[in-house]
């Protein structure tokens, strides 16, 4: 709930308690009025808890590129429609906002941008956009057998953090589709559908690690504040960013300072190698994961 929501709220309850303590010492006018006053700040409570959900700001603003199709991959199914499954499915998320498709043809058009789209192209139209991420995908395999029957799509998905340039969500999914009759293009749709909700699904429980640096001893061993507990493992990689007051621009700016890898891990803390450095870390730099596609296991699906 916003600060003012909450600031109100108290308010309505600490005078409902006064009216109540007055009941209670036998004040006959107050009694009288006092449960229809609750039940009118009841309501009031009820209206600015939803109002605060509704006018709450979404923590993510996506643009979805068309997928693209591996050599190989026989799909009836053009890009588009994968990514119009997954605009589909990701518009149920909690605090997600997904930028319309119309939003993304007609800035690609305003910059006369031909396909096919590089990272850095993407992180231009992603930031003109408003938008925090940006997610590609790609059918890596596709597949109808002879008979029209049956149907195997694979699909692999990355979000891309926008201000870092970075991959922090993603999963790989292999769906298989079985059809009574020869049917090619509805069974390949239901297997990609199969496989692009459920590729959504485990990137919406995917959780990203998150801390901050502790200490670096003597032999430039990075302490970290989280471990095995948080879901930190032996290789996992962390962006590194620090907040700090930008005198040119005379507002506080956050900066990459680089990247490290977990070395060692015990329950609540870690240790880690700074790998990637554009300046050294220190302690109090904020560190987030970063999803490593190579790592990410498939998932199987049958229909």
């Amino acid at each position: 709930m916003t600060e003012p929501a909450t600031q109100l709220r108290n308010s309505l309850r600490a005078y409902t308690i006064r009216l109540s303590h007055k009941s209670v010492c036998g004040d006959a006018s107050v009694l009288m009025l006092c449960r229809p006053i609750n039940a009118l700040f009841a309501c009031l409570l009820a209206l600015l808890a939803c109002a605060s959900t509704l006018l709450a700001e979404p923590e993510a603003r996506i643009v979805i590129t068309d997928f693209t199709l591996a050599n190989g991959a026989q799909s009836l199914l053009t890009g588009d429609i994968a990514a119009s499954l997954l605009e589909e499915r990701l518009s149920t998320w909690r605090h997600v906002e997904v930028v319309p498709r119309s939003q993304l043809l007609k800035e690609v058009a305003v910059r006369n941008i031909t396909p096919p789209i590089t990272p850095d192209t993407m992180v231009q139209l992603t930031k003109a956009l408003e938008a925090t991420h940006f997610i590609t995908g790609q059918m890596t395999y596709a597949k109808v057998w002879a008979d029209g029957r049956r149907a195997r799509v694979e699909v692999q998905i990355e979000m891309i953090d926008a201000s870092l340039s970075l991959p922090v969500n993603g999963a790989k999914v292999e769906a298989e589709a079985v059809a009574a009759e020869a049917a090619p293009l509805a069974v390949q749709m239901r297997a990609l559908h199969s496989a692009v909700w459920e590729a959504a699904r485990e990137m919406e429980q995917r959780t990203r690690i998150s801390g901050k640096i502790l200490a670096i001893t003597g032999f430039n061993e990075i302490i970290l504040d989280i471990g095995s507990q948080s879901g930190v493992r032996k290789g996992t990689r962390f962006v590194v960013t620090r907040r700090e007051f930008d005198k040119e621009l005379q507002q506080h700016t956050t900066s990459i300072v680089g990247e490290i890898r977990v070395t060692g891990v015990a329950l609540t803390d870690a240790t880690a190698v700074q790998t990637v450095r554009y300046r050294a870390v220190q302690p109090l730099d904020k560190i987030a994961s970063i999803f490593d596609m190579s790592a990410c296991k498939r998932t199987r699906i049958r229909e």
